[in-house]
């Protein structure tokens, strides 16, 4: 059995903050465990209390690597509600682990992310993150692993320290060589 549905790494926004009544009350069997390394998800306890869903959003503060490594590995799928990213590094590190995202469509992250390996939805669409998770739950342990395989397969595919050293070391030499 999952320990969570999903974990959270990173801020603890204040549209999902807002919309923790609606997300997690709605489905009393979603929980997420949302960590922050610099603290700040404390100081949801308030909104957490005020939405009575102390049994579905667990806090959990800052994680050494190993304990959020055991955290992502027992969860459904990597929650990351974000406004502002690259292509994050999480979401290639819990691909790698063979876990979902559900994440926002926003700069490169679709073009990791898409359906057969997560959920992506609009940033700070609270309608669209409680879908997401919805989904999550409602997928099989047979279509997650599906998921999670395709997920492994992206990062390594396309994200693999030695693979991109050899292009970079490639394009280097024939610059050089070019002069």
């Amino acid at each position: 059995a999952d320990a969570a549905s999903g974990v959270n790494v990173g801020s603890l926004n204040c549209n999902v903050s807002a919309g923790l009544g609606f997300i997690f009350g709605s489905s009393k069997d979603i929980s997420c465990v949302f960590t922050k390394p610099d603290g700040t998800a404390e100081r949801y306890h308030g909104e957490i209390e005020k939405y009575g869903v102390q049994k579905n959003v667990i806090l959990r503060g800052s994680l050494p690597g190993d304990d959020l490594r055991k955290a992502l590995y027992a969860s459904r799928a990597l929650l990351l509600p974000s406004y502002a990213e690259g292509l994050p590094m999480v979401i290639m590190e819990v691909f790698a682990a063979g876990r979902p995202a559900l994440t926002t469509r926003i700069t490169g992250i679709p073009e990791l992310v898409d359906d057969s390996c997560g959920w992506l939805f609009e940033p700070g669409d609270i309608d669209q993150i409680a879908d997401a998770l919805r989904a999550a739950m409602r997928a099989t342990v047979d279509e997650r692993e599906a998921m999670g395989r395709e997920a492994r397969k992206r990062v390594e595919d396309r994200h693999d320290v030695r693979q991109t050293a050899e292009h970079l070391l490639t394009a280097f030499s024939e610059t050089v060589a070019a002069r």
